[in-house]
């Protein structure tokens, strides 16, 4: 904790981003790791350096399965040309596709009880796979449905 606490506090914003370009690489670097991958990521949304874009983004979760959720963090009624800007469509409409929500945070109160509002909706999911006993598929559509709690036998 204190590594990642030290890494946030020598963090030094400069002029360009290349947001898609770093979503690609954490993909990349999550490729690796087993569970359920999310990536939080805390962002004005103004990309102007990336060699990728935000399709290819979604095209590399796909295989995957890992969201990508964003928090804007900027001053949304600036226009996307000034330093201080916000785009909120593209913040939302990339977490929508990745399987995430956006989020807009303006100090450090929101910021806080954004993330913990991510942690609490990643530690609640569930994941649910059927395999069908059929061995040739039959063409007919079947409806599954759950309970909580289990009801005891």
């Amino acid at each position: 904790r204190q590594k990642l606490e030290d890494a946030i506090e020598n963090l030094n914003a400069k002029d360009d981003t290349a947001l898609y370009d770093a979503l690609a690489q954490a993909i990349a670097f999550m490729e690796a790791g087993s569970g359920r991958k999310a990536i939080i990521a805390l962002t004005d949304g103004l990309d102007n350096r990336s060699k990728i874009t935000p399709q290819e983004v979604i095209q590399m979760i796909v295989p995957e399965g890992l969201s990508i959720s964003t928090i804007g963090l900027g001053e949304p009624t600036h226009s996307k040309s000034a330093l201080s800007g916000l785009d909120e469509p593209a913040l939302t409409a990339l977490s929508e596709l990745a399987g995430g929500v956006y989020g807009y945070a303006n100090d450090a109160e929101s910021l806080r009880k954004l993330y913990e509002l991510y942690g609490r909706s990643l530690q609640s999911e569930y994941a649910i796979t059927y395999t069908s006993p059929a061995k040739l598929r039959d063409g007919v559509n079947r409806s599954l449905s759950t309970r909580w709690p289990i009801p005891s036998r």
